[in-house]
């Protein structure tokens, strides 16, 4: 995704399906270049009835989530029906969409996260976070990170996590399992014509 000088989120097709999207992932990009939509050909076959999109964004979470319900009413989606995507600062954004409630029943695929750390005020209820966290020179065992997963599921957030910090890098593997397990969650999610009130049974798996 080529990334303009704009202070607005700025929102890019990648592709629809043949028929009626079931589901919207939506991958976000910081301005760090965390590019993530390279993926995305192979996504997309994995679950062909999902539509995807990249927003380009500086942390402005309300901005964002203003963007994304804008465009999931013109699909006829919810909230609960988005999966969001973010790499580095973008998965910080992702992440406080997620627990500010600015994204109501979303789930989040979060790939190395800088300063693992929580959103001072958290409106959400839980919901599905999916973590890849690679080694991280300042906090090379992960203290940090492992503290603020703690406190996730102490909040009954259904969390998995792929914490690599050493051997092989699995990380395309572990992205692909994470985004067929929530899009799948997310395509039974009711529609936005059936005012969606569901609960995801919590699971726990490091």
């Amino acid at each position: 995704m080529d990334i303009p000088d704009s202070p607005q989120p700025v929102w890019q097709m990648l592709h629809l399906p043949c028929v009626a999207p079931e589901a919207l992932v939506v991958v976000l990009q910081g301005t760090d270049r965390s590019d993530m939509t390279a993926f995305v050909p192979g996504w997309h076959e994995a679950v062909p009835r999902a539509a995807f999109a990249a927003i380009l964004t500086e942390r402005k979470s309300t901005a964002d989530a203003a963007l994304i319900r804008a465009r999931i009413d013109e699909m006829g989606l919810t909230f609960g029906q988005v999966v969001l995507v973010g790499a580095g600062s973008a998965g910080h954004v992702a992440l406080d969409l997620v627990l500010q409630g600015r994204a109501p029943g979303a789930g989040a695929i979060v790939v190395d996260l800088p300063r693992p750390a929580l959103p001072r005020v958290m409106r959400a209820a839980p919901a599905s976070l999916r973590f890849v966290q690679h080694r991280d020179e300042d906090d090379p065992e992960g203290r940090a990170f492992h503290e603020m997963i703690r406190v996730l599921r102490d909040l009954s957030f259904d969390i998995r996590t792929f914490a690599l910090w050493d051997g092989p890098d699995p990380t395309n593997g572990a992205l692909n399992t994470f985004l067929v397990e929530l899009v799948a969650q997310a395509s039974r999610y009711p529609s936005a014509a059936r005012h969606p009130t569901r609960q995801d049974d919590s699971t726990d798996a490091a």
